[in-house]
């Protein structure tokens, strides 16, 4: 790769690279950065033995310069690894590391991974898996070691994923912890992590085997790494001496997201799962975190997603036009009764010029005339007026098809049929607007306690000094046809979500069914 192109997030780029004929006392001291008061071990006990404070600044920068592996290198060619989990071992069998060469002790061959292979993330991922290893050096061309992919350096690389986001740490948590009392020695902490393959062993209280357990600290493969640059005796070295504590749990029922971010703002590979109470109830790692993108599963999430997306697509469009269909036919039937009241006024008003000029009107007859005109319309017909409190001046009686109220109702309380209009609405509700006539869209709510819809059309009679006198005007109850636009509006929402979703997923299709191929491996030990 070229100089010039930088290496991804995933990389180190930070190497131990050492010789095969190194001493094996100078590589770990390379590997743990301990110079002198840059120790990470930063405080002291009443043993007079240091002690790691976990949470101070100066453990997490030394943290940070810590290197889990050297890379063993001879003219320019990577010819063997030597890891933490080799120091372990080598510490747990009581071996003397003084005349020990790196050589003698590295791991080989070595799995490695091109410069062009480990610009994905998820390749390089599925080669680790692949391979069994957590450390995988990424080579040149020529076989040059210019970077190392390890979990923790994926773990960190990691964006937010929606997957990590909906599950839980319950459901990626190894439930089967080594512990260890404090009282027992560091080298037999060692053994334990030879035998049972795991990279720490937690430290909890001396309790009987009924009782929880409660977790104290905990003793990782690096601090045995630490106490070997130092040149301690680990069998004379308690466990509740230089443990790392306090602990910082996280709990099961929280997302593997936090959890996530929990290891990276600490600068740790690892978490205790404890219960609400306290007890210990299991320990995440960085690699459980990662068993939870497997690509396997990412694919069927993507799979359910787009299968989502296309049958809620084909109902939005079925539901979509059905929807436009009876919009339409709303307003087509709206403007039947706008026609339909027009020609109702019109009729009223020849109805009232035949009694003008009629010899001997009949009061009681041109009265039933106009109740039959008046009940046979779905508009209620109202006369209000335009300032002050807005008062009812007449209503026609068909206000209970409308909204259940009895007319008298609102003529009784002349403001009454105000308090019916939504707040959201009232304000609206009393604007005017005196040039012409206008129409606007409320709620009002009806006597069983629900809010209709309400076409309010109205026009403002005014006196020759155009002061308004009057405000003369018909509702028309549009629910049905606003109901029908909103969920019209639900459902294009509903495929925004989905489609939103769906983009959101970072690994096409493809890419899953390529790393699929070569995922297949156990879950590995912590």
């Amino acid at each position: 790769m070229s100089g010039e192109t930088p290496f991804p997030p995933h990389i180190h780029t930070q190497l131990v690279k050492v010789f095969p004929s190194t001493l094996l006392v100078d590589v770990i001291e390379q590997m743990s950065q301990v110079r002198g008061s840059g120790c990470i071990l930063t405080s002291v006990d009443s043993l007079g033995l240091a002690r790691e404070n976990p949470d101070s600044p100066q453990t997490e920068t030394a943290r940070s310069l810590r290197s889990s592996c050297a890379l063993v290198v001879d003219n320019e060619q990577l010819v063997g690894i030597f890891t933490e989990r080799d120091l372990v071992k080598l510490a747990a069998s009581g071996h003397p590391l003084q005349s020990l060469q790196v050589g003698e002790m590295m791991t080989q061959p070595v799995q490695t991974l091109s410069t062009r292979d480990a610009q994905d993330m998820f390749t390089a991922l599925a080669a680790l898996r692949r391979y069994r290893v957590r450390h995988l050096p990424v080579v040149t061309a020529g076989g040059d070691p210019v970077g190392v992919i390890t979990l923790d350096s994926i773990r960190r690389a990691l964006q937010p994923l929606n997957f990590l986001k909906l599950k839980r740490v319950r459901d990626q948590m190894v439930q089967q912890v080594i512990t260890a009392p404090a009282s027992d020695s560091v080298l037999s902490l060692a053994q334990k992590m030879t035998s049972h393959q795991v990279s720490c062993v937690v430290i909890v209280n001396p309790s009987d085997s009924c009782s929880p357990l409660i977790p104290m600290g905990i003793m990782t493969e690096g601090d045995i790494v630490q106490f070997q640059a130092l040149g301690l005796n680990l069998a004379h070295i308690k466990a509740g001496e230089v443990m790392s504590a306090p602990l910082f749990p996280t709990h099961p029922e929280d997302s593997l997201w936090s959890a996530h971010c929990q290891m990276q703002a600490r600068r740790i590979r690892r978490l205790v799962v404890t219960s609400e109470a306290g007890d210990l109830v299991g320990i995440i790692t960085q690699s459980c975190i990662l068993q939870g993108l497997d690509p396997m599963e990412l694919l069927g999430n993507i799979d359910e997603l787009q299968q989502l997306l296309t049958h809620q697509s084909q109902e939005l469009s079925q539901v979509n036009s059905q929807l436009q269909a009876q919009i339409e036919q709303k307003r087509q039937l709206e403007k039947a009764l706008q026609q339909a009241n027009q020609a109702l006024d019109h009729r009223i008003n020849l109805t009232l010029a035949e009694l003008k000029q009629a010899e001997t009107p009949d009061p009681q007859t041109t009265q039933q005339r106009l109740q039959y005109l008046l009940s046979s319309s779905p508009t209620v017909i109202y006369c209000r007026r335009p300032v002050g409190d807005y008062g009812m001046i007449s209503i026609s009686q068909n206000l209970r098809t409308l909204l259940g109220f009895e007319a008298d109702t609102f003529l009784q309380d002349p403001q009454f049929w105000l308090t019916q209009v939504h707040p959201q609405d009232r304000e609206a509700a009393c604007q005017l607007h005196p040039l012409n006539t206008h129409a606007r869209q409320i709620r009002m709510r009806h006597q069983d306690g629900t809010y209709r819809w309400i076409l309010d059309q109205f026009n403002v009679l005014t006196d020759a000094l155009h002061q308004p006198i009057e405000v003369l005007g018909y509702w028309l109850d549009i629910t049905e046809r606003i109901e029908a636009e909103l969920e019209r509006d639900r459902f294009l929402i509903s495929r925004w979500i989905c489609s939103v979703l769906l983009a959101r997923t970072v690994i096409s299709n493809e890419s899953i069914r390529l790393l699929s191929r070569s995922w297949g491996m156990r879950k590995q030990n912590y």
